[in-house]
């Protein structure tokens, strides 16, 4: 596995860990850290309206990543359990936007996102949904590793 994953570069970012009402700045933050980017990626927050801060933030993020080596997986999860600002879905809605038209070679992975993307997005992405673990599928579970 270790191979497989060797030309994949990860930034995992759990919502559920971050204190308070999180913002983009906060999400933007955390992805310029781990991708070890420039800081000024993230633009001050004090400058803009919140839509224009995630314009913003996307070009710089787009031009950073333009020429990346290797393909990088933003991988974001927790969004049922954290207090959202609303302009975190417009954050993810403009940088699934990105992914899709620019920044091809990228993906961006939504645990538990309760928002639809815009329809282009959503024509490409891939949607699962898992449902809780039933006594049933234990049983079934268990029974056919019994007979194996």
């Amino acid at each position: 596995m270790n191979r497989a994953l060797r030309n994949f570069n990860f930034v995992l970012i759990d919502l559920q860990k971050m204190p308070g009402e999180i913002r983009p700045k906060h999400i933007a933050e955390s992805i310029v850290s781990q991708m070890s980017l420039d800081r000024t990626v993230v633009p001050d927050e004090d400058q803009e309206q919140d839509s224009r801060w995630n314009l913003l933030f996307c070009n710089y993020l787009q031009a950073a990543l333009r020429n990346a080596a290797e393909p990088w997986w933003i991988v974001i999860d927790g969004f049922n359990h954290a207090r959202l600002s609303p302009a975190v879905n417009d954050l993810i809605k403009e940088l699934s936007g990105r992914i899709r038209l620019t920044l091809r070679e990228h993906r961006l992975v939504l645990i538990s996102y309760p928002e639809s993307l815009s329809p282009e997005v959503e024509r490409v992405a891939l949607r699962e949904t898992l449902t809780r673990i039933s006594q049933q599928d234990l049983i079934s579970f268990f029974g056919q590793v019994y007979y194996e």
